[in-house]
Parts: structure tokens; C-alpha cells; sequence
């Protein structure tokens, strides 16, 4: 099993017996570049997912579903609970996946990201959190380029995704070498009504911030949710092929949350 693949919202286990590195993060002089014709692309898919007012009220949202791997692939079938709290200069999680009675852990928190699982908690380089944003709520991603001034985006040619044309829009966050390295991202939005098709990112290796494999997401089935546009149905692939595909249950916007949520102590929880 691939320590990239595992990435990809599920099989965390395979962390948990890493080293966690450490990487001098040096600053990078560059100005971010913030397109109008990307920002208003940007704003158009805001607009069609419910709009900045409605997505102003939320800072947090629990989402709640299945993954059915692709048989053949390194990723398991199970359940999920996804908790985010989020906001212009960032976000934090906890995600719990269940496959066959076992249950793994991985957070952001204050104290360091880190994954628990096999009754045991390690710490993992936080590059690879920046790595995940999330992708299964694309409004609040999409707000989040918007409203932080940090972020460098770009309007690239139109492409066909699906046999749909899109808009395409580079994404990245060039605030040192690492964010440099992990957080580019391909948006793809329908050019008529601005709903976001595809997100291309990265999946780094945990020991190394600039080793990384090409993953991606594809939308589907948007069914508003508390006011927000949101696909019940995701894709996920990895160089080229699906490997998995995400079914959403429930999202529940503004859910209590607290730092502890987002932190793992001692020993596995």
C-alpha cells in the first residue's frame, strides 16, 4: 500500500509507522498573483454554490458518508466522519474512517498532525494536511482562495472535462518552499452555470513535501445542503484512475466543535 494513496480521505493506517521529518520551511519571494479573470471565475462558482452571504454564516461542518473502493486498488471500503472548522487563513479536521470494525484517526490540531491508528498515535509532517483541504465541501475552498489575499490564482485555458467545457483556474498557496510544493491546485468549473467539475491536486509523501503523486476529484449530484450547493457524489482518482468514489450521507453545517477535537494524545482514541 502506497504511503500516497492513503492520503486520499481513507487509509491512514499505513502513516502511523512513519518518522515525522522536519523540513526548514524557508520564505519564498513571491508576490501572489490574483487574476481577475481567475477571481472572477472564482466568484461566479461562489455565487452558483449559494452565494458569499449564505457562506459567511458557516465556520464549521461535519460531514458524514461511505467510500466504495474500486476493487483491484490499494483503498479500502468503509465509513466516514469528517469534521472541519474553517476560515479565510485556514482550516482544521478530524477525519475518522472505519473499514471492517477498525477505526483511524487523523487530525491537524495545535499540538501537531498526527494519525491514530493500531492503538498507537504518531505524528505526521504538517505538510501533509496542507496538502487537504476540504475538497468534498468546494464552496468553502473556493471561499477560502477568495478571500485570503495570499493565495495565487490564475486563469488558464479553457478545457473539456466530461465533455462539458470549463474554466480552468490554477490555485497555489507559494508562501514558502513547502506550501510551494504541496498546495498548487487545477480548478475546473461548467463555463455556463460556474458549479466546480474537478479539482487536480497533490498527494505528497510524508517524508518528502516535493515527492507527490497527481490525484484528483470529480463532482457530482450537487444537492444543496443547509443553502449550499454540495456533490453528494465524488470520484477520486490517482495518475489517471479511479480508485475510489465518495458518497455523502449528510453535511452539517456550524457543528460544535472544540480545539480537543482536533488534537490526539497518549494513546489511541
Amino acid at each position: 500500500m502506497r504511503s500516497h494513496t492513503v492520503l486520499l480521505f481513507v487509509c491512514l493506517v499505513t502513516l502511523a509507522g512513519f518518522p515525522t521529518p522536519s523540513f526548514a520551511q524557508q520564505p519564498v519571494a513571491t508576490i501572489p498573483q490574483r487574476d481577475p479573470a481567475a477571481l472572477a471565475i472564482l466568484t461566479q462558482a461562489t455565487t452558483a454554490l449559494g452565494g458569499p452571504t449564505v457562506l459567511s454564516q458557516f465556520g464549521s461542518a461535519q460531514t458524514v458518508g461511505s467510500i466504495q473502493a474500486v476493487p483491484g486498488t490499494s483503498i479500502n471500503s468503509g465509513t466516514f466522519v469528517w469534521l472541519h472548522q474553517f476560515s479565510a487563513s485556514g482550516f482544521q479536521f478530524r477525519s475518522a474512517f472505519t473499514s471492517n470494525g477498525q477505526t483511524q484517526l487523523f487530525v491537524s490540531g495545535s499540538s501537531g498532525t498526527a494519525v491514530s491508528a493500531n492503538g498507537k498515535v504518531r505524528n505526521v509532517s504538517p505538510h501533509v494536511s496542507m496538502a487537504l483541504p476540504p475538497f468534498h465541501l468546494p464552496a468553502v475552498v473556493i471561499n477560502m482562495f477568495l478571500a485570503n489575499a495570499n493565495y495565487t490564482v490564475k486563469a488558464l485555458a479553457k478545457m473539456q472535462i466530461r465533455g462539458i467545457t470549463a474554466n480552468h483556474v490554477l490555485v497555489s498557496l507559494d508562501t514558502d518552499v513547502v506550501t510551494q510544493a504541496v498546495t498548487p491546485e487545477d480548478w475546473y468549473f461548467d463555463s455556463g452555470s460556474g458549479l466546480p467539475l474537478r479539482v487536480e491536486f497533490r498527494l505528497p509523501n510524508p517524508l518528502n513535501a516535493t515527492d507527490y503523486t497527481k490525484a484528483a476529484a470529480d463532482f457530482a449530484n450537487y444537492q444543496t445542503a443547509g443553502g449550499v450547493l454540495t456533490p453528494l457524489l465524488i470520484a477520486n482518482t490517482e495518475d489517471g484512475i479511479i480508485n475510489s468514489t465518495v458518497t455523502i450521507n449528510s453535511v452539517q453545517w456550524n457543528y460544535a466543535v472544540g480545539a480537543s477535537d482536533f488534537m490526539l494524545t497518549g494513546s489511541a482514541q
